[in-house]
């Protein structure tokens, strides 16, 4: 049996038939762990978590059995690549509401894809299988339109208040090639990605969609009314053109319709 070891335990990739160099693996047993987990602390530590009864021949079995994708993880670390595990980055930047979230994967086979949010540090968890991590991304694409919709529907409200437009529905989803729209029923759809860009950019986005519950066009009579509530309108439209070239692209990988 492997025990219980210690946070200072830790034995070499090459014991294990790694070829690693020096990257360090440190084995945590964990009461609550249900399958082997991998997760890189930093690119030379690599922490193995054992649910309990595991001997030490399966974990070498499950280090060897993934050495590519170590190694290959590794080398994005040392990189500093800010995305890596196919569109998982390592961080996101909510630029609307000057957030920073960590994203921290875990991997354990055959487990199920889900998200953990841990607010007081600002961190996101993603747990699940090794060779499902291509749709991680949807889990990152779902918790941004779930937290789009608690920003983005009261900001609308505030400017519509201030500007003392009208509009009868507002809906908050991820769209492929708009910011926003807005239908002849004063219907407003608004892109949950709008959280990635700064707050003027969002500002001026919702006052667009606003003006066209009265003008659905994009008239001189339309921006003469955008121009009345956000002079800078010409820059900031611009600067939005040119942010939707720079989305990071785990927010853009279309996993489903």
């Amino acid at each position: 049996m492997l025990g219980a070891p210690t946070d200072h335990e830790s034995f070499s990739g090459s014991t294990l038939g790694l070829k690693a160099g020096n990257l360090r693996i440190i084995p945590r047993s964990s009461t609550r762990a249900r399958r082997l987990i991998l997760r890189f602390l930093n690119a030379d530590t690599l922490e193995l978590v054992l649910p309990e009864g595991v001997r030490l021949k399966q974990a070498a079995d499950f280090l060897v059995k993934h050495a590519t994708w170590i190694r290959e993880a590794r080398a994005r670390w040392a990189a500093g690549s800010e995305e890596h595990e196919r569109g998982l980055p390592s961080r996101i930047h909510l630029h609307a509401i000057q957030e920073t979230w960590q994203v921290q994967g875990t991997f354990a086979e055959g487990s199920k894809l889900r998200l953990a949010e841990r607010p007081p540090g600002r961190l996101l968890e993603l747990h699940g299988s090794i060779d499902r991590r291509h749709l991680w991304s949807a889990l990152l694409q779902t918790w941004l339109k779930r937290k789009a919709k608690v920003v983005l529907v009261p900001w609308l409200e505030r400017i519509a208040s201030r500007t003392g437009f009208d509009y009868r529905r507002v809906t908050v989803r991820l769209q492929r090639s708009r910011w926003g729209s807005c239908s002849s029923r004063q219907h407003i759809n608004l892109n949950a990605r709008l959280l990635l860009v700064a707050p003027e950019l969002v500002d001026y986005l919702l006052i667009h969609e606003l003006c066209h519950t009265r003008e659905l066009n994009h008239s001189r009579r339309f921006w003469r009314l955008v121009e009345r509530h956000c002079p800078e309108y010409k820059n900031l439209d611009r600067k939005l053109n040119v942010a939707s070239r720079e989305l990071p692209d785990w927010s853009q990988f279309q996993i489903y319709r």
